[in-house]
């Protein structure tokens, strides 16, 4: 468990300095370490503090859709509200992701 907390200490020192907050992949890589530790609540609120940084990151939004598939309509609201394209409707990525159809 030590190791953990590090790895995560040195993730929140390097997305708390304004040279790395604004880097997709950092955060995107925070996710999945939270994600494959069983942290999904913590892996949520990455996500979401991901947002107000690189909420522009399309990567970003689409690793939030796979691993937070019950905030499928909140993530796609936002993307509705920055004006990010959209090339399925709601309906469609539901089917599809209820189907376990991955790349979006």
């Amino acid at each position: 468990m030590g190791i953990n907390w590090k790895i995560r200490s040195l993730y929140e020192k390097a997305l708390n300095s304004s040279t790395c907050a604004y880097i997709p992949m950092l955060w995107c890589s925070y996710m999945k370490f939270e994600i494959l530790n069983n942290e999904v609540e913590k892996a949520k609120g990455i996500f979401h503090r991901a947002l107000q940084n690189c909420g522009w990151s399309k990567e970003l939004i689409m690793d939030g859709i796979e691993y937070f598939p019950d905030d499928l309509k909140q993530t796609v609201d936002f993307m509705v509200e920055k004006q990010i394209r959209i090339h399925t409707p709601l309906e469609e990525i539901k089917l599809l992701m209820e189907h376990g159809v991955q790349n979006l």
